[in-house]
């Protein structure tokens, strides 16, 4: 029996899963009519002949055994934004399980492709809410600044976990990073420490618990204070050899009002995510274009890299 990835990839005749998904998710896309975000899943449910139901289910599941249903939970603490990953995750695993033969489709139960298919279909997901390209572009139009990051939340209807991931894996010589004030008891309450990261490069990536005295330039305290701050010669201490990198700061958006109702969720009206307990958000860039993207997130304006600089939001 063939690996049921290898099936996949060659129903979109190229060489890896990872690519099939990219390709399956985009052909989806233009099934169901998707030009521009926020992305509904409803159609591109229609389009796969699924449908979408609440249930007391614990998480987001697929139902094969008939006509193709995406069960969610009915819970309230699960966030509609949340909830729009997940469906669209298993809409990812219903592409999958089209593409595998029948009688090949009961290896997609084996433990030891679970994580694989797991992160296959996050990667789709990813792609169906957010397109690379779309996304890409926003990043430059909206740049980095609260006004910015909180118009891409409220394009893409996506959680903020999502959205920094996203950030991530679309720059991927990037690292971002969210920080909160007096985050320990003997912290100064104005010091502020990382708390949640992503990006994996070992030039980019802030270990959660650093605190800004490991950078060599106060960057969050600036962005706090002034709005926004960015530097071409950040040195992060906690590194062996205190590599130089390029970097961009802000304030982390404020949410919303929880009582504030939002877009509809399968038929009525639903509160919108709780707030992130964080107050800044850190961009660090690194490789051969890290001084071309931070001008692109910046917005094209002069800079002297000798010291953090601090800008005014313009708005998306």
């Amino acid at each position: 029996m063939s690996d049921p990835l290898s099936r996949f990839a060659q129903r979109w005749a190229v060489e890896s899963p990872e690519t099939a998904m990219t390709r399956a998710v985009r052909h989806l896309a233009q099934r169901a009519g998707h030009t521009r975000a926020p992305h509904p899943l409803v159609p591109a449910a229609r389009a796969l002949g699924a449908r979408i139901y609440e249930e007391n289910v614990a998480s987001a599941v697929l139902r094969v055994e008939g006509p193709p249903v995406v069960l969610v939970p009915r819970q309230p603490w699960r966030t509609w934004r949340r909830q729009r990953f997940s469906i669209a995750h298993e809409l990812c695993h219903l592409l999958i399980w089209r593409a595998v033969p029948e009688d090949e489709r009961g290896a997609l139960q084996d433990p030891a492709l679970h994580d694989e298919l797991e992160r296959l279909c996050d990667l789709g997901a990813a792609e169906i809410l957010m397109p690379t390209a779309e996304f890409s572009q926003d990043l430059t139009t909206c740049e980095f600044h609260s006004a910015g990051l909180a118009a891409l939340y409220d394009r893409y209807l996506v959680s903020w976990m999502s959205l920094m991931n996203r950030f991530t894996t679309v720059l991927p010589s990037a690292g971002l990073s969210l920080w909160r004030l007096g985050t320990r008891p003997d912290d100064p309450h104005d010091l502020p420490r990382a708390v949640a990261s992503w990006g994996w490069s070992s030039r980019t990536y802030i270990p959660p618990g650093i605190s800004e005295q490991h950078l060599s330039r106060t960057m969050l305290s600036t962005a706090l204070n002034e709005g926004r701050a960015w530097s071409m010669d950040l040195r992060l201490g906690f590194i062996r050899g205190q590599p130089t990198v390029a970097a961009i700061a802000c304030p982390m958006p404020g949410a919303r009002p929880q009582q504030e109702m939002l877009p509809l969720w399968v038929g009525r009206s639903v509160p919108d995510e709780p707030r992130v307990h964080a107050h800044a958000v850190l961009a660090v860039l690194d490789g051969q274009d890290a001084e071309a993207t931070l001008d692109l997130l910046i917005g094209d304006r002069p800079r002297d890299s000798s010291r953090p600089q601090v800008g005014a939001a313009a708005q998306c």
